[in-house]
């Protein structure tokens, strides 16, 4: 499935992607030492606190996903969906 950046944010390591039935999906970079990428799609919660804060509701949780990426992954994208 091919997704298209809607924007990056370098300082906190984030992405924001749209797919291409119109879904939101976040693709963070996690680790210290080894680097790798979170990516899930935002969910009804999620999606609500972005229409209502912006883009500090996505810095919030990529923030989270950063520091708790155990409770993130089973979210996470299949590749080969």
């Amino acid at each position: 499935m091919s997704e298209r950046e809607i924007f990056v944010d370098s300082k906190n390591m984030y992405c924001l992607l749209e797919d291409n039935n119109g879904n939101l999906l976040i693709e963070v970079v996690c680790g210290t030492i080894g680097l790798y990428e979170v990516k899930f799609k935002l969910n009804d919660k999620e999606l609500e606190s972005y229409k209502r804060l912006g883009k500090q509701s996505l810095d919030d949780l990529a923030y989270d996903v950063a520091k708790n990426t155990e409770i993130y992954l089973p979210r996470c994208e299949d590749e080969d969906d």
